[in-house]
């Protein structure tokens, strides 16, 4: 996998009959403006369904505004759906392992969950862990609504055999793992 840029998404949203009421930062990996297009669209309305669940709010996608290719991302990544109008990335390493097990733990453990609906990881980009990255998952999970999505095979068998799939939601990709939150 190569890497893959972060494209910086403006998405305005609505609320009932106000086509603008505000809008939300989306932080997208995507290959091009189209599909940051696409995905900032999915991650804003399963942020304004957590964030308005008993108004009727709907993003405006095609008045979206599209910034320059930012940060690339070469390995996992996770979307941070903050209770704030915006949707932070977080990038990770292809192998977590020792120093970058320690970093993951640290950046969830800065998480304050009062402000933070849920973290979802698309593992897609992640070759390998070991059980200090998969023991800074697990530490949070409590604390933190955890979702996972996209991992590889041998990935998904790390999880499947150690039992951590009964403890994290592991979806196949990023629409399902959005899916599963109301």
């Amino acid at each position: 996998m190569s890497a893959i840029p972060t494209i910086p998404v403006t998405v305005p949203y609505g609320v009932g009959d106000d086509p603008a009421t505000g809008v939300v930062q989306v932080e997208a990996v995507a290959r091009d403006a189209t599909a940051a297009q696409r995905v900032a669209g999915e991650l804003a309305t399963t942020w304004l369904r957590l964030r308005h669940p008993e108004l009727d709010a709907a993003p405006r996608p095609g008045r979206a505004r599209i910034g320059a290719g930012g940060e690339p991302v070469d390995g996992a990544y996770a979307y941070v759906f903050s209770k704030r109008d915006h949707i932070h990335r977080l990038a990770f390493p292809r192998r977590i392992d020792g120093s970058a097990g320690n970093v993951l733990g640290q950046v969830l453990a800065g998480l304050d969950e009062t402000q933070v609906f849920a973290v979802v990881f698309d593992l897609g980009g992640l070759d390998y862990v070991n059980t200090i990255g998969l023991s800074s998952l697990v530490a949070h999970s409590k604390r933190l609504r955890i979702l996972i999505s996209g991992a590889s095979p041998t990935v998904r068998q790390v999880f499947e055999a150690i039992g951590l799939d009964r403890v994290l939601p592991v979806h196949r990709d990023l629409p399902a793992a959005l899916g599963s939150l109301h």
